[in-house]
């Protein structure tokens, strides 16, 4: 059995996401358009019942709690499963850790790889297990993908490898390397080119999850 937290009671979206680093990152992005996107998804997802599996990168984590505070859920209730490396336990960023603190959110920790540091470059083995146990651990419906770097190109993959069926939507718009992958909604010009974040996350989340409750 999976060792890490159930996703089963409540349909899950898994939501990858990041503000590029410009010291590693040379093509287009908005990063604007990055926290517009992000904080679209989450209200979307959290107001139909959904919840967001996630690694929760620093430059999202924040956007992700915001939006989550908002929605108390029901008591002991999980809103967002999270899922973090041991790798990087020592310097998780305040907002992550407080992220961590909240009632909400359930986290799941993976091992280190063995000699490796919490540096880009020296930290491939851990995130590859980390993601490893997040698509095996957690079942979804759905996957977002907004900005990033080489790292969300692997996510995608294991999301179409271990979730089939599982509607992959990948933002244009916000750029990042999420603007080279392709999406399996018919919303496929919309989602490479529009901005209307909230307009464009309600129609996406009403095929996955259906309307909002009234």
């Amino acid at each position: 059995m999976p060792s890490g937290p159930s996703g089963r009671d409540k349909p899950v979206v898994f939501l990858s996401a990041s503000i590029p680093d410009i010291d590693r990152w040379r093509g287009r992005f908005d990063p604007f358009g990055i926290t517009d996107a992000v904080v679209a998804t989450a209200r979307s997802v959290f107001t139909r019942g959904g919840k967001i599996l996630t690694a929760a990168h620093p430059t999202v984590a924040p956007l992700i709690l915001q939006v989550a505070d908002d929605f108390p859920g029901e008591p002991g209730g999980h809103l967002v499963i999270l899922y973090q490396s041991k790798l990087f336990e020592a310097v998780i960023p305040p907002a992550t850790t407080e992220m961590m603190s909240r009632h909400y959110v359930a986290v799941a920790w993976t091992p280190a790889a063995d000699g490796e540091t919490p540096e880009p470059g020296n930290w491939s083995e851990s995130l590859s297990t980390m993601r490893a146990a997040m698509m095996t651990d957690v079942p979804i419906v759905a996957a977002v993908f907004i900005g990033g770097m080489e790292g969300i190109v692997d996510e995608y993959e294991r999301v179409r490898e271990t979730h089939p069926s599982a509607a992959r939507i990948a933002l244009g718009r916000p750029g990042g390397e999420a603007a080279s992958l392709p999406n399996s909604s018919a919303l496929t010009q919309d989602l490479a080119e529009s901005d209307l974040y909230p307009w464009l996350m309600d129609l996406v989340m009403n095929d996955v999850l259906g309307p909002p409750p009234r």
